[in-house]
């Protein structure tokens, strides 16, 4: 989130005024955080065991996300078929996998 060498870049950096900019940056918009979100349930603490017993497919699934949503954002497979990856991932086991989730959220949230 923030660079570890903050500090260090403000204080050598202002010979340089393209420097400057940059750690004016650093300084004054990159570390404005109010525009930042908190993913709902980034406090919550999924029960891995859990997921694994009541989700079968959890392995495909996850793998075919991490492989499969970075080839949308580089390009490599066009936005067109994204429908289409979804509808697979249901084949695969999508709604167990909301429903567990889901459930652990509720129990946790309460």
């Amino acid at each position: 989130m923030v660079s570890l060498g903050i500090a260090t870049e403000n204080k050598y950096m202002f010979n340089d005024p393209v420097k400057k900019m940059h750690a004016d940056y650093l300084n004054k918009e990159a570390l404005n955080l109010s525009v930042a979100k908190m993913p709902v349930d980034a406090t919550v603490m999924y029960d891995k065991k859990a997921l694994q017993e009541n989700i079968p497919t959890l392995g495909d699934l996850d793998r075919s996300r991490s492989e499969e949503l970075v080839k949308f954002v580089t390009g490599a497979r066009p936005i067109s078929e994204f429908d289409k990856y979804i509808d697979q991932l249901y084949k695969a086991g999508l709604d167990k996998w909301i429903a567990e989730y889901t459930r652990q959220y509720n129990e946790r949230k309460k």
